[in-house]
């Protein structure tokens, strides 16, 4: 982040300098509380408004439940073992690149065959096994 030099001024003889930090608010909810993620596939650090971010994740979870399908992870498990590799880029399992965010043990994600915001639904038939760099690289158009 950068730095804007306020003022110089003198303490007990000695030159401090007061800075502050260039406050920036969201254009979409004109919240100023943001955060940080590094990408996994290019290293960069990217900001994100934490309320936004609040409101999309809520919003996701109702259209998942509204969709009136689910699957449990007993049904989740008995898929996951049908796939040796990734259905979009064919790598096998252990060939991708572990997550660098060490809290994710897997690189397997769910993907949606027809995503939620398409029609879609949550049931075990529209999900698949997909490593995490071919999920992230999808955009659904923002």
């Amino acid at each position: 982040m950068s730095l804007m030099w306020l003022k110089s001024s003198s303490v007990m003889g000695n030159c401090v300098r007061t800075a502050m930090m260039k406050t920036k608010t969201c254009k979409k909810c004109g919240a100023n509380n943001f955060g940080t993620w590094v990408s996994s596939s290019t290293g960069k650090v990217n900001r994100y408004c934490r309320l936004c971010r609040r409101n999309r994740a809520k919003e996701y979870s109702e259209r998942k439940a509204s969709t009136g399908k689910s699957h449990t992870k007993k049904e989740w498990l008995e898929k996951l073992v049908t796939f040796d590799s990734c259905p979009m880029c064919k790598k096998l399992w252990n060939e991708i690149t572990p997550r660098p965010d060490k809290r994710y043990k897997t690189v397997i994600t769910k993907d949606h065959i027809v995503p939620l915001k398409k029609g879609g639904h949550d049931g075990i038939e529209n999900l698949q096994p997909v490593c995490y760099r071919c999920n992230f690289s999808k955009c659904d158009g923002r």
